[in-house]
């Protein structure tokens, strides 16, 4: 997905119009229509700053970066297992079995 859709998907999650979205970020609602369109491609570092604040996201989401897992932060690593859990339909309670298996194997190797 490129940086325009993860923008216009977000503004609408957030039930944003292309007017507030442009007020809070400094720019005309023409701007922000034509960088979710592609006919911008490039955004000033402020302007993405600004732009990632509004949609309550990280600037390296929203350009589509990879970050380094953070203290305190979940890797992104963590948020695709759960994209992929879900676009597979995969229950919750699957999932939980799975996790406490692991917790399970990963005690009993720390005691050998």
């Amino acid at each position: 997905m490129e940086w325009k859709d993860r923008a216009k998907n977000r503004r609408i999650h957030q039930g944003l119009t292309l007017e507030k979205v442009a007020q809070a970020v400094g720019v005309s609602a023409a701007t922000v229509s034509r960088w979710e369109r592609g006919e911008i491609a490039s955004l000033s570092a402020d302007k993405v700053a600004r732009l990632a604040e509004v949609l309550q996201v990280t600037p390296d989401y929203l350009i589509g970066w990879e970050v380094p897992p953070q203290e305190g932060k979940l890797s992104n690593v963590y948020f695709n297992f759960a994209r992929e859990a879900q676009e597979n339909d995969i229950d919750p309670d699957d999932i939980r079995l799975a996790i406490d298996m692991i917790k399970k194997l990963k005690r009993r190797h720390a005691q050998k």
